[in-house]
């Protein structure tokens, strides 16, 4: 497969893209996905991250028991981290070896084995912490995959998984690689993105993101918006007032569109507007992805606090983004904006700043 597109590659910086890592065919997957959709070029970069559960030794603590009970107890715990690291170090020079020997990555690719405080959320803010002190242009993460009504409870519960965790407090591009390992592995012979576009400011970064990275050359892009029903008129549909507003919103939605496509190749561009007659976009999208063959999904998506988030995926009123991600069997990359206020009360609140993070985070195994 080609790596640079004529006049778009070239003027694109290197871009510095994460993949964690961790025991499951869907992670060595996720891996072998973003080397082939976003860190396919010489000059760009793949951080295998894994994250190591056990909390690294803290030191003598206050005596519980005996002296020799508490010095046997840090010894046990010393040796269990240093097992666990081992056995990170190996995973990662496997996958690297996955990417790099079978695979071909031309792609610079660095290995880190970072410490947590233990858990699924312990494990998700050590990459967020990560991610926002390299200044990372994505974040890619493979998913089993949790059906809606589990995921919300999860999230009520505070118990959601490492994905969920970073896809809301991340201000990066979020991919959460979904589908069969082999599948994903297989260099793609047609990709298609299929980018959501309705005008608002969550979508125009979402378009700002994707000009500004370096897809496979052989890539389509269907700029997909949607046309309400006919029901959704005010008006009689046969009168003329119905038909002026309806000419109004086709020209609307052709200008949308238009400047939709100025930020992709204009040779590798698919409109399309769908009619959602009594249907919610995301069922809309998730059957246009399936119908037309698409390989990958890009959304915009704002911020909800978690408690709203998980009580409107109970009531199957969720976000776009958050259906899509549910309900399609294929990555989906989700594009925030960086540096907004939620993002930095996120990653600061009960966990302190990137600035105060103990230096044995960043160390490599």
């Amino acid at each position: 497969m080609d790596v640079i597109r004529e006049g778009v590659g070239s003027t694109i910086p290197p871009r510095n893209v994460l993949v964690a890592i961790d025991s499951t065919d869907h992670s060595r997957a996720a891996a072998v996905w973003a080397s082939h959709y976003l860190a396919h070029r010489q000059e760009d970069c793949l951080h295998l991250v894994t994250v190591l559960t056990s909390p690294a030794p803290a030191g003598r603590g206050a005596p519980v028991a005996t002296v020799g009970a508490v010095a046997a107890m840090a010894q046990t715990m010393h040796q269990a981290h240093e097992e666990e690291r081992a056995e990170a170090a190996r995973l990662l020079e496997a996958a690297r070896n996955h990417l790099v020997l079978k695979h071909g990555a031309r792609c610079e690719v660095k290995e880190h084995c970072l410490n947590s405080s233990g858990g699924a959320s312990g494990v998700a803010h050590s990459i967020v912490l990560f991610a926002e002190r390299h200044e990372l242009d994505a974040v890619v993460l493979g998913s089993r995959g949790l059906g809606p009504f589990r995921s919300a409870l999860a999230s009520l519960v505070g118990q959601g998984s490492v994905s969920a965790y970073c896809l809301h407090r991340l201000s990066c591009a979020v991919a959460i690689v979904r589908g069969d390992p082999t599948a994903l592995e297989a260099n793609p012979v047609e990709p298609a993105i299929m980018v959501a576009v309705d005008g608002s400011p969550e979508s125009q970064v979402a378009l700002d993101w994707v000009g500004a990275t370096p897809f496979p050359v052989d890539a389509t892009f269907h700029l997909v918006t949607a046309r309400p029903g006919d029901g959704d008129l005010v008006t009689q549909p046969e009168s003329p007032s119905a038909r002026v507003l309806e000419l109004r919103e086709k020209a609307e939605r052709t200008a949308l569109l238009d400047a939709a496509a100025t930020r992709v190749p204009e040779d590798a561009v698919v409109e399309v507007t769908l009619e959602l007659e009594d249907e919610a976009v995301g069922p809309v999208l998730t059957h246009y992805a399936t119908e037309h063959m698409v390989t990958a999904a890009v959304l915009g998506a704002r911020d909800l606090g978690s408690i709203k988030r998980a009580m409107l995926s109970l009531l199957g009123s969720g976000s776009v983004s958050e259906y899509v991600m549910q309900h399609l069997p294929l990555p989906v990359i989700v594009v925030r904006r960086k540096e907004s206020a939620h993002d930095k009360h996120a990653l600061s609140r009960g966990r302190g700043s990137v600035k105060d993070l103990p230096r044995g985070c960043w160390e490599h195994c």
